[in-house]
């Protein structure tokens, strides 16, 4: 029998949505301490770059950054619920940017703009914030191997 988890997501992550600041970064430090242990690839992959890439910082340092990315990982997924399911003026007050009138004055003179930035663990917010400022905006987006995760992804 094939599970549809699509409305059990859909549920948590309008809850998300809904819930307060203190609420989620609650979330978010239980399912960040819950990562690593269920996620062991991962965490295997983050403990393996950490060292390549920090060959002389002490392993103490990494794990530290190790369960700091987790903690990180946690709070940007738990915030989605506020990208995909809030309000759009609670969005803009909860997600600042500065500068934009900087990105307005180059849309003003007509100007065709390309942004690019590395998919961090913060990228997801500052996008959903971005299209509510643009009127025209497109983004390149990868499907996701789990149906009901994709559904839900492009929902958001």
């Amino acid at each position: 029998m094939n599970f549809n988890k699509l409305p059990l997501l859909r549920s948590l992550f309008t809850y998300f949505g809904r819930s307060s600041f203190p609420t989620r970064r609650r979330w978010a430090r239980a399912l960040g301490w819950l990562a690593p242990h269920l996620m062991r690839s991962r965490t295997r992959i983050v403990r393996t770059n950490l060292a390549m890439a920090f060959p002389d910082t002490p392993a103490e340092v990494r794990e530290v950054w190790l369960r700091k990315h987790f903690h990180l990982l946690a709070q940007s997924l738990v915030d989605r619920g506020l990208c995909w399911f809030a309000p759009p003026q609670r969005i803009v007050e909860t997600v600042p940017i500065e500068g934009l009138e900087h990105l307005d004055a180059l849309l003003a003179d007509g100007r065709r703009i390309i942004m690019l930035a590395p998919h961090l663990v913060g990228l997801d917010a500052s996008a959903t914030r971005l299209t509510l400022f643009l009127k025209e905006s497109a983004t390149m987006y990868t499907r996701q191997s789990d149906p009901d995760v994709d559904q839900l992804v492009r929902e958001g």
